[in-house]
């Protein structure tokens, strides 16, 4: 039973793995087989590809099916659905900043603002500008974390929040999402313990938000990917910040974390699937951010590399 344990999400990730890479072999085939149509010689090599192509896709298949279809019915747990109000509860929210001046006070009012929210923590993580006076003169309260990386702050911006609140709402402070968001949020986290949001809706997204023509589909993907190792939560956004903790389910995970830097959020999933937490997706609206980006942005490099961070977290997991 052990060894089934193991497998179990593994067989369908490996799985998944295997009929993506005989579907990309499948392309130079097609090529081929397109030029052969149209009188033009295609290299010898393209219809080489097409039998490992086909046995990828066959083995990938069937590997993920075993998987999904027998082992994780056989083996999963009876599905509770709880119903947990949360009148009375304490809502506060932790805002990490990394020299968003131009951006914090506008964060910092919009979430003050939402009559569910009892407070807004903003994480100064070594801003060089005036992000922490602008945040005060808001109503934040600042607190400094030292150790830099957009992990170490969103940390640092959940352990706050959780220690004023019993509810932790977790977000930046670039102007990049809506504190309106937050009513369907708390409305799911009645059955949840977690609520995260998803950016890849494109009814949702503004005309120039950072979820291009490249990062909103390959953000899909990798979900896709992440989903079939923890299968039960439909996913569709691994790098979306704005996301909610119940308290307990915060203090449960904590300590599992590994990283600090730009991959957090995948391995904040990672260890709260592992937990066993009741954690659910949502389409949030996604909007341009206010002044120049830390993080990924539109850079493709640096969001190539986040990306073999979060993969390797999936597949190392």
């Amino acid at each position: 039973m052990a060894v089934l344990r193991f497998f179990r999400g593994r067989l369908a990730l490996w799985g998944g793995t295997l009929a993506l890479l005989g579907l990309g072999l499948l392309v130079p085939a097609v090529a081929g087989w397109a030029l052969d149509r149209l009188g033009v010689v295609p290299p010898r090599w393209t219809f080489s590809c097409l039998e490992p192509a086909f046995l990828l896709l066959t083995v990938g298949v069937l590997t993920a099916g075993f998987d999904l279809f027998v082992l994780h019915n056989a083996m999963k747990a009876p599905r509770r659905l709880d119903h947990r109000p949360l009148d009375g509860t304490r809502v506060v929210v932790g805002m990490t900043a990394y020299d968003d001046e131009a951006s914090i006070g506008d964060a910092v009012r919009l979430f003050r603002a939402h009559p569910r929210v009892a407070g807004v923590v903003v994480v100064d993580n070594n801003c060089r500008d005036r992000t922490a006076a602008v945040a005060r003169e808001a109503g934040a309260e600042v607190v400094a974390e030292p150790r830099q990386g957009f992990g170490w702050a969103c940390r640092r911006a959940l352990d706050e929040a959780a220690a004023r609140g019993d509810v932790a709402v977790l977000v930046e402070g670039d102007g990049t999402f809506d504190a309106a968001d937050l009513d369907k949020m708390l409305a799911y986290l009645v059955h949840f313990d977690v609520v995260m949001g998803s950016r890849t809706t494109r009814e949702l997204n503004s005309a120039d938000s950072q979820m291009d023509w490249l990062l909103n589909p390959f953000n899909q993907l990798v979900a896709k990917l992440l989903q079939l190792r923890f299968w039960g939560t439909r996913l569709s956004d691994v790098g979306c910040t704005f996301r909610v903790y119940r308290r307990e389910a915060w203090l449960a995970v904590r300590d599992r974390l590994r990283t600090g830097g730009n991959a957090f959020n995948v391995d904040l999933a990672v260890v709260s699937f592992q937990a066993g937490l009741r954690m659910i997706e949502l389409p949030l609206s996604f909007r341009a951010r206010v002044g120049v980006s830390k993080g990924v942005g539109t850079n493709k490099w640096k969001a190539a590399k986040v990306a073999v961070a979060m993969l390797a977290r999936i597949y190392t997991c």
